[in-house]
């Protein structure tokens, strides 16, 4: 026992030695941070679509990584089938963008960038300095602007240079791909592309922009080939995808396809083929581009007519959308609808918020400009204002439904109510509101003619209402009790009338137009037996009913033009011999839209993808039948675009005659019974030959006096 209790103490004496050793050592030998190689953050996740993994050097499981996420040296990078990443480098301006199921690793070698490029389709945009990307055993060096693809299991790469130069070392081989050439790696070397179309328009991620609600026609441009080639457009939403658009097709020496391409991404390609099979098939590199709307900024905040309650050492943000992409976005804040009196004239910093130095009181104008891409062509959004109003200033609200003097039949209150509505006061949390009744019973609002409510929306109902006048009023309060004068009162009337019933049973509906112009149409069923006369009147939504006066109505439907597609306001009303209102309406809203338009017809058959004129300068046109066409509608336009003929026919052929030696361009389009034209299809190139029997017009001879 002793043996055992002097060994226990002779451990604990070695122990507490070596810890006092260890603190000793510890304590006089401070250890300095290091940050070794593989720590390093030398690249950002800028911008991601779906999911983007990381997995780093050291770890075997894959991370889901989000925007503005740092990267480290040694991290790779993932994409699956729906996803896409842009990497930005700390030191430069280098970047990197990952397409659909591409893996890179992050690398750094004596001191410089590197990165290995396993598999996929990556765009690499060099800042002018040289850094390596290596795949295997090549190595390549560059700067400017260039793709790579290359398969999970093919050993073969593909480049294509859109800017600068990349240089290739691969084992003992050497070789240099100069800007607009494309090339093949794989077991024999480098194979340059000799059979390179050149692109000319867009370029390389370039966005092309359309105008929305239009029929505008995207181009694809390229240098010109050998005429005896039939060129081609491919398009898809992934380089997998890519397929030739159906009916369009043009020679050679042609220049530019125009077709209609909905918004979004696409790849795109411009393949030839030549009749001869002798002669290699030529293609372009693939390129990827954004179709955008021609939308104009959005203004978010302040909202349109809004009113603000700031102090003196207090600010509002200005909130905005750019669903355009547009580039310089430009704010202008002014005193006057012109926007000449500016008081803030700025360039937007990068994201959507600004903070406002507009701090002196009173009603504001603005808007936001942005330019497009290369056009640099200005777009605008519509102008809005706001109103400042300094803190302490509680200002009650503006009444805004019922209108005044305006009549509520009785059916229509024991239905629904009385909603008493007004404008919601920037920083007021709680509305009080008073109704008074001027008729002849007593205690309507249990027991009194009069009720007073607070409440903390901008709307109060009257479950109840008897036949008689009111008015009603609001005041604003704030939470330290202050009460803000009242709003201007109001008044309104109930009425012991019937109810005019809408043929619908709605309050609210939906009227497709079939004309050419906005119209929409409505119906109420009969009214009492006494009825000789019905009258209506509308107004466009946000416009006050009471602006506009009754119109006189023969039976009980009404139809009318109106000025655009949108919302409107209707009510009805019953008439007896005597002029006087014996049934009214609720007021419905109407919310008029067009009738889709008919789709173009498809080309016959049996018509090539080049169209070619006679001698004397006719082209015959045929097509395929559409449902519910009355007509169809050929167009003809020049070189530029220009529309010079359109020839309309009810079959399904049309000749086009007397023209001029040249090329133009053919579209086709329906038109349906009520005499709408329908939306236009792809066109097709016409070529009249020089040597045709129509001759430009000459002048006579003019004799001089």
């Amino acid at each position: 026992m002793l043996d055992y209790l002097t060994r226990i103490i002779f451990a604990a004496i070695v122990s507490g030695v070596c810890f006092l050793g260890t603190y000793y050592w510890y304590i006089s030998n401070p250890i300095e941070e290091i940050v070794t190689k593989e720590e390093r953050e030398i690249a950002v996740l800028a911008t991601s679509e779906n999911e983007v993994q990381r997995k780093p050097i050291a770890k075997v499981i894959w991370q889901t990584v989000s925007d503005n996420e740092l990267l480290r040296v040694g991290d790779s990078v993932r994409t699956n089938s729906e996803s896409e990443a842009r990497i930005e480098f700390k030191d430069s301006n280098d970047v990197v963008e990952l397409e659909p199921n591409s893996l890179i690793i992050l690398d750094e070698r004596d001191g410089s960038l590197n990165l290995e490029f396993i598999k996929g389709n990556i765009l690499v945009s060099g800042s002018g300095r040289t850094f390596n990307l290596r795949s295997g055993n090549r190595s390549l060096s560059f700067s400017g602007d260039f793709s790579l693809g290359k398969s999970a299991t093919s050993d073969i790469m593909d480049i294509q240079v859109y800017k600068g130069q990349v240089n290739l070392v691969d084992g003992n081989k050497k070789a240099s791909i100069q800007e607009g050439k494309a090339a093949l790696i794989g077991k024999n070397g480098l194979e340059m592309s000799k059979n390179m179309i050149e692109i000319t328009y867009p370029l390389q991620r370039e966005n092309i922009y359309i105008t929305p609600g239009e029929e505008e026609r995207s181009f694809f441009r390229w240098k010109s080939i050998d005429p005896g080639y039939t060129v081609q457009l491919f398009t898809g939403k992934t380089r997998e995808t890519m397929a030739p658009l159906p009916e369009i097709a043009v020679s050679g020496d042609a220049v530019e396809i125009a077709t209609q391409i909905p918004v979004g991404k696409h790849y795109w390609q411009i393949v030839a083929s030549h009749s001869d099979v002798s002669k290699p098939r030529m293609m372009s590199p693939i390129s990827r581009n954004l179709i955008i709307a021609k939308v104009p900024p959005v203004l978010l905040a302040p909202a349109n007519a809004s009113k603000l309650i700031i102090g003196k050492d207090k600010s509002f943000i200005f909130r905005w959308g750019n669903p355009a992409r547009l580039n310089n976005l430009l704010i202008e804040v002014a005193t006057d609808a012109q926007m000449k009196k500016a008081v803030l004239r700025d360039t937007l910093p990068a994201g959507d918020l600004l903070e406002s130095t507009v701090k002196k009181p009173g009603k504001y104008y603005w808007r936001i400009t942005g330019y497009l891409g290369r056009k640099k062509e200005p777009v605008s959004s519509d102008i809005a204002t706001f109103t400042l109003e300094e803190v302490g200033k509680l200002r009650p609200p503006k009444l805004l439904q019922p209108e005044e003097r305006e009549g509520i039949p009785l059916a229509e209150v024991n239905e629904k109510g009385v909603f008493l509505k007004w404008e919601n006061v920037p920083g007021v949390e709680m509305y009080r509101v008073s109704v008074i009744y001027k008729g002849t019973s007593k205690g309507i609002f249990n027991g009194s003619n009069s009720i007073e409510e607070d409440t903390k929306l901008p709307q109060y109902r009257l479950p109840t209402a008897d036949v008689g006048s009111y008015s009603w009023s609001v005041k604003s309060l704030e939470k330290s009790g202050q009460v803000s004068k009242s709003s201007k009162i109001s008044q309104f009337r109930v009425e012991a009338l019937g109810q005019l019933l809408w043929a619908d049973g709605k309050d609210r509906s939906i009227y497709m137009f079939q004309s050419i112009d906005p119209e929409f149409e409505v119906s109420w069923k009969p009214g009492p037996k006494t009825t000789t006369e019905y009258q209506l009147r509308w107004v466009p939504i946000g416009q006050e009913m009471s602006s506009v006066d009754w119109i006189k109505v023969n039976g009980t439907s009404f139809k009318t033009g109106v000025a655009s597609v949108g919302p409107v306001s209707v009510e009805v009303r019953a008439l007896n011999k005597a002029k006087q209102v014996i049934a009214r309406s609720s007021r419905k809203t109407v919310v008029v839209e067009m009738e889709p338009r008919l789709p173009a017809p498809f080309f016959a058959d049996s018509l090539p993808p080049q169209l070619k004129a006679k001698r004397n300068g006719t082209a015959d046109v045929s097509w395929k039948p559409v449902d519910g066409a009355k007509s169809y509608v050929v167009h003809i336009l020049d070189a530029e675009g220009k529309s010079i003929k359109e020839i309309e026919s009810t079959s399904l052929s049309g000749s086009v005659k007397s023209l001029l030696p040249g090329e133009y361009s053919v579209s086709l389009q329906s038109v349906d019974n009520k005499g709408r034209k329908g939306i236009k299809g792809t066109s097709r190139p016409l070529v009249v030959p020089n040597n045709s029997d129509v001759k430009a017009p000459t002048l006579k001879a003019i004799q001089v006096n």
